[in-house]
């Protein structure tokens, strides 16, 4: 008998056989999914069948039906592929049941799947990559290879606006993209599984995720649980320049197979013990090591070199083999199979307890508490109930923590206790895919996660009944592969009022309302919203102190207004009046703190508008206008299409090459102190936004090396890329903690190389003072960092450079010029640097950059301008020195413009002739107060980033240089 699908029918009973066979026609596994009048019944699995005169047969498992056990199958067919089944069924006291039908070959494939495509304009889809082999690898041939028969429809991406393709997706943006795009008329012969490919996931650690699975049960699309899946084209692995377009195809076919697996139920390898597999369902950098794999580990290049482009074996099982409730979308939730079980085929109907992955106690770390809480411990029933979860370190203990607080992360996994004593684990309503950042604690420190929604599951409402509920609480991954446990946190849901019955009984009635409350936007799902709204008033919920239902909703309401909503066919633009309508019904004292605390900021107007919505916190305005393939993005590389400039946030200053010209992206920033004491709890935050950049060279200016040595530990952690650091002095000593300067620079594009400043840099001058005295004074109060840089983009394309990173004196109202004749006189010191350095033959380019404290030539600038072979690229100068206060990108918080970047004149040259002083991206929407927040007062201020914001241009070259 040949491999793949039989279909057979005795009476009212139909079955469908897969048989299972290696190359030498062996019989591998069989299995069957049996049904009666059309519903699922049953499934059977028969491991290592027999081969005996033709007729295949063996033991069997029942499974998925709690009163079928054992039995035995048995199976022939002729050439033709026409023959007869029969399945028995072990009854009590030794007796059988013997069922027989007639059997007809169907399908060479085990299974058939439809994989519908759409997506936003402007998104890249890649339908193959050239595979180790030489062969074209598509998501077709990686299922063909398991046994399924998948046919890939792509639809055309619907266009948005040029704001849209610049912003990320909310969650209920890309939910409510998929509810609209998907083809409501399947092949009911067929699995179906809907892939929207958007621009990034606009959410916290959103430029990490690859992809996202919706698993919203009842509730989901057409109550089809893991049908849609998101892919994300503004990833970095798929659009940032420096990725070669065969890398970008291969990781775009991987992430769709990858999420498409999630859809037929199959989990992460390292989730399953596995982490060594080559498998479409691991993570190519923990390759293999999985959760021991540390921050600096990436496996990427070793998994490439030995991948097979297939699944493993216990997963090609689950495929071919696994039940339709299993496999199939409408069937069990994420990670769960038949009994219940979160691993199958172990020749059994009911499975030993056993401990759950990564939950092993003797594994627990120590010197790290897991703590959970919940804002209220009685809540009415219907009421949204939250929990939070937190992780601190003893005074004296160390321990590196995924910055992965919610349990779509897969990191924290909570179980509750059902007041009738059941327990269940709580299956959150959407997973992700992504490079998890982590986060360094020490020395008591704790983070604490956002308010995390526990009311809903991908299996519907969870509090749905009375009584006392217990919720624990563990987290796995703290320093790669150690967990911590949290006491178990007590929720008590009050027997209710008949109001309060009238309300939650609507709720439970109908899942769906609670999904647009769980996605935080009315816009997920307008009808269910104001379905929701009515339910809350008409049992009184708006007039209840016990009851915090009303106030959420309106929380969330206004949340989603500040937003704007875009999906292909649909537009809305933030409303913030409606937001402040919405917020006027939140009861005082109902809501979590942070919640309350966003409310006041809404009220008080203290938000920012971004192209995305209004941001509340630095950290979502950096999202919002920092796209997850950088703050360049293919910019100056490709020709920019048609669109309304207006909308455009770049001041884009090249034209379109054609010839794939290099380029590198280089940033001069003053972060302000961050050295000894005063880099406290900003070292994450500062890493994240040099992340999001994605530049090659960082010239830093006020640093220490014990600041930049954590800074570039907390980069490494959070993302794929690696960085490594120069300093000034070499961090011994007090030379740890005193200010400098530094580079920080990505080491897959960027190769630096200190220079000495031999005699140069030790020149004093008389300084004269406003009350008449005169010193003696060093011209640099702190030292240039002086580097050889090469920025390389292919084997044959590079730019390399000689720079200064240079800070020179500030305004000082005690000196009688302000300290412009000492900026004078080291202005004149770097241009003297350069020119000599190039009359001694050494390279050509050089970059001298930095806080020059300076606003205009007069203030001790004007060396920059007056020497030959120098051109002062200015992005706030005023005079004819510079582009004018409109290309300022960095501002000072007095608002002055005092960060510069010379260039040598010959860096022009190796521009096309058409092009010359067009060569210079600059970088020029970001709001000044977004980054420029006080956190103390007084001369010494510290701020939330820095008292300046980068000077980010991007060079690009033309063509070719040695």
């Amino acid at each position: 008998m040949r491999s793949g699908t039989y279909k057979g029918a005795s009476d009212d009973l139909s079955a469908e056989f897969r048989l299972e066979a290696d190359d030498a026609g062996k019989p591998v596994a069989l299995s069957a999914d049996l049904f009666v009048g059309g519903s699922f019944l049953a499934s059977l699995y028969c491991n290592q069948p027999v081969l005996d005169a033709g007729r295949v047969h063996g033991p069997v498992t029942f499974r998925g039906n709690p009163r079928l056990f054992t039995g035995s199958v048995a199976l022939q067919a002729d050439a033709r592929g026409l023959g007869s089944f029969q399945i028995i069924v072990d009854l009590e006291g030794g007796h059988q049941d013997h069922l027989l039908g007639q059997l007809e070959w169907h399908s060479s494939s085990y299974r058939r799947i439809a994989i519908e495509v759409d997506g936003v304009a402007g998104q890249p889809y890649f339908d193959t990559y050239t595979s180790r082999s030489g062969s074209k690898m598509s998501l077709e041939a990686a299922f063909a290879a398991a046994g399924i028969d998948a046919h890939v429809r792509v639809d055309s991406f619907t266009s948005t606006s040029h704001d849209k393709e610049m912003r990320g997706y909310s969650y209920a943006e890309i939910h409510r993209a998929m509810e609209d795009r998907r083809d409501t008329q399947t092949d009911p012969n067929r699995l179906h599984t809907h892939v929207f490919v958007a621009t990034y996931l606009s959410e916290r650690n959103g430029r990490n995720v690859l992809g996202v699975m919706y698993d919203f049960g009842a509730g989901d699309l057409n109550r089809r649980a893991r049908e849609g899946i998101a892919v994300f084209g503004q990833h970095p692995l798929f659009s940032d320049p420096r990725v070669p377009d065969e890398t970008r195809r291969r990781e775009f076919v991987y992430t769709v197979v990858h999420e498409v697996g999630h859809a037929l139920n199959l989990t992460h390898s390292f989730d399953k013990g596995r982490p060594a597999a080559l498998s479409w369902m691991n993570y190519p950098h923990l390759y293999p090591l999985g959760a021991q794999a540390g921050p600096q580990h990436n496996g990427a290049s070793e998994f490439w070199r030995a991948f097979p482009e297939g699944f493993d074996e216990q997963e090609l099982r689950h495929l071919r083999h696994g039940t339709a409730r299993e496999i199939g979308a409408g069937g069990f939730a994420f990670g769960i199979y038949e009994e219940g079980q979160s691993s199958i085929y172990t020749g059994g109907t009911v499975e030993p307890r056993r401990t759950g992955l990564l939950s092993n106690p003797l594994r627990q770390a120590v010197g790290v508490q897991l703590f959970a809480a919940a804002p209220k411990k009685v809540y009415q029933l219907g009421e949204p109930v939250f929990i939070q979860v937190g992780i601190k370190v003893a005074p004296t203990a160390t321990a590196r923590v995924p910055d992965a607080l919610d349990p779509s992360e897969g990191f924290v996994r909570l179980a509750i206790e059902k007041p009738g004593g059941a327990q269940v684990r709580y299956q959150p309503p959407l997973r992700v895919c992504a490079r998890t950042p982590q986060t360094l604690l020490k020395g008591a420190e704790r983070k604490v996660s956002h308010a995390i929604a526990l009311f809903l599951g991908a299996e519907g409402p969870v509090f749905t009944e009375p009584g006392t509920y217990r919720v624990w609480a563990e987290l796995g991954g703290i320093d790669g592969t150690k967990v911590a446990f949290a006491d178990p946190v007590t929720i008590r849901i009050a027997t209710p009022d008949q109001q309060t019955a009238e309300f939650a009984d609507r709720l439970f009635e109908s899942p769906e309302l609670l999904r647009p409350l769980y996605l935080q936007h009315p816009l997920a799902n307008e009808g269910a919203w104001q379905a929701l709204e009515e339910a809350a008033l008409r049992s009184g919920m708006d007039k209840r102190e016990d009851n915090s239902a009303w106030s959420y909703i309106n929380y969330v309401a206004a949340l989603g207004w500040l937003k704007k909503f875009e999906v292909p066919g649909i537009k809305a633009g933030m409303d913030e009046r409606r937001a402040v309508k919405k917020l006027a019904n939140v009861i005082s004292g109902q809501l979590t703190k942070p919640a309350q605390d966003r409310v006041e900021a809404i009220l008080k107007g203290a938000v920012a508008e971004t192209t995305t919505g209004y941001a509340t916190r630095r950290p979502e305005q950096l999202r919002a206008e920092v796209p997850p393939h950088g703050l360049f993005g293919q910019s100056g590389l490709d020709q920019p299409p048609e669109q309304d400039t207006a909308a455009n946030p770049f001041a884009i200053v090249v034209r379109h090459h054609d010839d794939s010209p290099a380029f590198a992206d280089i940033v001069t920033w003053n972060i302000q102190h961050l050295h000894g004491a005063a880099k406290a709890g900003r070292i994450d935050k500062i890493a994240e936004y040099m992340l999001a950049f994605r530049c090659d060279f960082w010239a830093l200016q006020e640093v220490g090396a014990d600041g930049v040595k954590e800074l570039v530990e907390a980069m490494n952690a959070g993302g794929e890329l690696v960085y490594a650091y120069l300093t000034t002095l070499d961090g011994s000593g007090n030379e740890l903690t005193g200010q400098q300067s530094a580079c920080v620079y990505r080491t897959d594009s960027v190769r630096v190389r200190r220079l000495e400043a031999g005699a140069y840099f030790h020149n004093r001058i008389k300084v004269n003072y406003t009350a008449g005295e005169s010193k003696i004074k060093e011209v640099f109060p702190r030292a240039p960092l002086l580097c050889d840089v090469r920025v390389r983009q292919s084997a044959n394309k590079m730019l390399d450079f000689r720079c200064a990173i240079a800070h020179t004196k500030s305004t000082d109202p005690a000196l009688k010029d302000k300290g412009a004749g000492m900026r004078n006189a080291a202005s004149k010191e770097l241009a003297r640097w350069v020119h000599e350095e190039r009359a001694g033959g050494a390279e050509q380019d050089f970059l001298i950059m930095g806080d020059m404290n300076a606003e205009q030539a007069h203030e001790g600038l004007a060396p920059f301008a007056e020497t030959e072979g120098l051109k002062l690229l200015s992005v706030g100068m005023k005079e004819k020195y510079g582009t004018g206060a409109d290309g300022a990108i960095t501002r000072f918080s007095s608002k002055r413009l005092l960060d510069h970047i010379v260039v040598t004149r010959d860096t022009m040259s190796l521009m096309p002739e058409s092009d010359l002083g067009e060569q210079i991206i600059v970088r020029s929407d970001i709001e000044v107060a977004g980054f420029t927040k006080k956190l103390t007062e007084g001369s010494f201020a510290q701020y939330e980033f820095s008292d300046h914001l980068p000077v980010a241009v991007r060079f690009v070259l033309g063509k070719d240089s040695d």
